[in-house]
């Protein structure tokens, strides 16, 4: 979600994923706050992050956090 201007920049990087998947926060709130009515445990807001996660499913979590990592290692991290 790009909330502050380090976390935008960041989202630039990304390419064109980063803008297909970054939603606003207003977008995200509204429908974690539904999905909360509706006793949902999880949701994934967004279409290009549903395919994301379809598309990834099968995928063994391993492989997800090495590629995550190898992602993260490459970028500036700032906590606040």
């Amino acid at each position: 979600m790009p909330t502050r201007e380090d976390v935008k920049e960041y989202i630039k990087t990304q390419g064109l994923w980063g803008k297909l998947a970054a939603l606003p926060p207003e977008k995200v709130a509204e429908k974690s706050l539904k999905a909360v009515q509706k006793n949902r445990r999880s949701v994934v807001v967004g279409f290009w992050n549903k395919l994301m996660r379809i598309c990834t499913a099968p995928v063994p979590l391993s492989w997800k956090m090495k590629f995550i990592a190898r992602k993260w290692s490459k970028t500036e991290k700032d906590a606040f």
